[in-house]
């Protein structure tokens, strides 16, 4: 009777053992993974930067290769405040607050939130017209924001100046229209 006991508590430590070696090692896995993505996306944001004659350095900057980012996909780079207004919102805690002070700021949370997703779609577009992209390629950037910076950092993309991205698309719609 103990030693079936015994058995039985064995094969339950050497189980234990089995699995935690498996989740350790998958949890060691993921991390590696990750690790890789976060530095693929600062080299990625780094040629992007590169490509726009914008030192690389200065996308490792928080908050300051926001504004610069917006300032390359042709827009008013002081645009980017509701992106920042949206992480001070977000941070605030509804429970401390009653009644109509509550809802007032509930209400406030939500247009700084849909302000700011707006901007970043104005972003990605404008980022995607920089660089030869279509409106396919801005919903990327938009969505899936460290893919599409690889395919534009290390890509053929050649940006252009926003004034130059909009002169050629003009053009090409007068081709267009000509033919």
């Amino acid at each position: 009777m103990w030693t079936a006991r015994k058995e039985t508590m064995e094969s339950s430590i050497l189980a234990g053992i089995i699995v935690g070696f498996i989740m350790g090692g998958a949890a060691t896995v993921m991390t590696i993974l990750a690790v890789a993505l976060i530095v693929l996306s600062v080299v990625a944001k780094w040629q992007v930067f590169t490509k726009a004659g914008i030192a690389g350095w200065k996308s490792l900057i928080p908050f300051y290769n926001t504004y610069l980012t917006y300032q390359l996909s042709g827009l008013n780079p002081w645009l980017c405040i509701p992106i920042l207004l949206a992480g001070c919102t977000s941070s605030l805690k509804l429970e401390n607050y009653e009644g109509t002070t509550q809802t007032i700021i509930s209400v406030v949370i939500i247009a700084v939130g849909l302000t700011a997703m707006v901007m970043e779609f104005k972003r990605a577009t404008g980022t995607a017209k920089a660089f030869g992209k279509g409106t396919g390629f801005a919903w990327g950037l938009f969505f899936l924001e460290p893919i599409f910076e690889m395919i534009l950092g290390f890509g053929e993309a050649k940006y252009q100046a926003p004034a130059l991205a909009a002169a050629d698309q003009q053009t090409s719609t007068e081709k267009t229209q000509e033919a």
